[in-house]
């Protein structure tokens, strides 16, 4: 996704601008989000309160790779329902897009995501992901968007780590195609601001292939099957930043670590607040187990060594995993 832009030397007043204009036409300044619950493991749980990170593992080594896989093989039929005759001038950036998307990988760009659910205490969510004695993490005021800084805000903003978005996963067919509508739309704008400003044609050419690629990428990594619709799924999706290209921008290449899950050695990437800020965990739910009111005197110890006025709850699900 990055090499289309190795032609641009981004030192130059004119191509930093554009970016700039790109990124504040297509991606929103802050995601209004609601509560966000991850729900993982005892293990995964005191990893996050104790190192205060989040870990986005790569979606090749997941069980929603299936899910873009699906979403991929179904982009061209929703462009399609779209009326591309509004769009004359994305003609041959579609072109393009619709080319690299018929790649034999998959998918065509690494990706790496960490998973939200809106509500804190639902029984598929405990038999899918926390397992006996798992737990829920809710999470208030994220931000996560296009290596922005955001200074006096009430969110808790990551450091960058390539391109990543906070987004809500879209599972009803006409939520999907206006949001492919609304990425066309802010293209066709951002050629036509462009144009008037007497940007070279290849430039605006090269930044429409690139913008438009990044943003259907983002796009079929947070659809998903309207059967799904229960989770109320909320992602953060990371591209991470190639050395190559980082290298040539004067920025630094997306760190990727390693560890291990069940028999398998995962890629991942952290997502650490800036400075010395601490994730806004919230709320944190024990899930249904035997041991009840001792896991949750454990958890609120454990959280009193860095948190701060964090509600601890047993679950409400009359389940014993």
């Amino acid at each position: 996704m990055y090499d289309l832009l190795r032609a641009l030397d981004f030192t130059d007043g004119q191509t930093a601008r554009l970016a700039k204009d790109w990124d504040d036409s297509i991606a929103p300044k802050t995601i209004e989000h609601p509560p966000l619950y991850h729900y993982t493991s005892p293990e995964g749980l005191l990893g996050i309160i104790q190192s205060g990170e989040l870990w986005a593992s790569a979606v090749k080594y997941s069980n929603d790779l299936s899910e873009v896989e699906n979403a991929k093989a179904q982009l061209p039929e929703h462009l399609a329902k779209l009326n591309l005759d509004n769009f004359p001038g994305l003609r041959h950036a579609l072109d393009f897009v619709r080319e690299y998307f018929r790649g034999d990988e998959q998918p065509p760009q690494d990706a790496y995501i960490f998973c939200f659910c809106t509500n804190g205490d639902l029984l598929s969510q405990w038999r899918g992901y926390a397992g006996a004695g798992g737990f829920s993490i809710g999470f208030a005021n994220l931000l996560v968007s296009d290596a922005r800084v955001y200074e006096n805000r009430p969110f808790v903003a990551f450091k960058f780590i390539g391109r990543a978005a906070l987004r809500p996963v879209l599972y009803k067919e006409e939520d999907q195609s206006t949001r492919l509508g609304e990425i066309l739309s802010h293209a066709a704008e951002f050629q036509a601001r462009a144009l008037r400003k007497d940007v070279p044609q290849d430039k605006v050419d090269i930044f429409l292939k690139w913008g438009l690629l990044s943003q259907l990428m983002e796009w079929v990594h947070t659809v998903k099957d309207k059967a799904f619709i229960e989770e109320g799924e909320w992602r953060i999706v990371v591209f991470p930043l190639p050395k190559n290209f980082a290298v040539q921008s004067g920025l630094q290449p997306t760190q990727v670590d390693f560890r291990v899950r069940g028999a398998a050695i995962v890629p991942f990437i952290r997502l650490t607040p800036y400075s010395s800020a601490v994730l806004p965990i919230r709320r944190v739910v024990c899930g249904p187990n035997a041991r009840g009111k001792l896991t949750q005197e454990a958890v609120m110890r454990a959280l009193k060594l860095r948190y701060d006025g964090v509600a601890v709850d047993e679950s409400l699900v009359p389940l014993r995993l």
